[in-house]
């Protein structure tokens, strides 16, 4: 509602502080639509039918039994999962999370279906995008970046070469975050700043999971969240 009032560029604030991608989608989804949540949230239930359909397209071209039998496992997998009403009820209220969902199985069907030079800087731009709605799976899309220069190419020049498309269009699509806080807020801020509130725990907390109750609390938890299975 703030950005419909005001520069949409801004979007709503002179630096970021949570999430910044996804208010962006919904700006222009309430523009060429209008407010209304109900039609909103069926247009986002429908692009992540899409982007499943668009991955599982690509996966039928795959031969091999067994291969065949894990893309038909994959395929009931998802349809459950996209079907779920927990998945529906975090799509139509908003989530964040539906952006990244989407856009990651997009970026798969594409990866499946080969990389030319164009669509390689297409999925350093899409994991960018990813970035942009959730920070905090900034090092997830650099580890499937990483995948896409060592494990689809078959040389090192060509990884080379990979490299510096994928994370070249990644790098500079993020580096529009630090250019708003510096135009709009005078400040050169790199992430947003709600990412420092965020509770922290230590890598050794794993370790400490079959011996410390708290610890496998805390595992629990975060799997439980991961899989968004609050209930379970």
């Amino acid at each position: 509602q703030i950005m419909l009032g005001e520069n949409w560029l801004r979007g709503a604030e002179s630096i970021f502080h949570f999430q910044p991608g996804i208010r962006y989608y919904f700006y222009w989804l309430g523009i060429l639509f209008g407010d209304g949540g109900v039609l909103t949230g069926l247009i986002s239930v429908s692009i992540t039918g899409v982007s499943i359909l668009f991955l599982l397209s690509g996966l039928q071209h795959l031969t091999g039994r067994l291969t065949r039998l894990t893309v038909g496992i994959a395929a009931v997998a998802l349809l459950i999962w996209w079907t779920s009403s927990h998945t529906i009820q975090s799509i139509t209220m908003g989530l964040s999370e539906f952006g990244t969902w989407a856009t990651v199985l997009f970026m798969t069907g594409m990866l499946i279906r080969g990389l030319s030079s164009n669509q390689s800087y297409a999925i350093g731009l899409l994991a960018a995008g990813v970035t942009w709605i959730r920070p905090n799976q900034g090092l997830a899309m650099i580890a499937f970046l990483l995948f896409v220069c060592i494990v689809m190419t078959s040389s090192w020049l060509q990884r080379i070469h990979q490299f510096f498309r994928v994370f070249g269009s990644w790098f500079a699509a993020l580096l529009l975050i630090p250019l708003h806080n510096l135009y709009f807020g005078s400040q050169l801020v790199f992430q947003p700043t709600g990412a420092g509130g965020a509770t922290q725990e230590p890598w050794s907390t794993v370790l400490r999971a079959p011996f410390e109750k708290s610890a496998r609390d805390f595992i629990i938890t975060q799997f439980q969240g991961l899989l968004y299975l609050p209930s379970v």
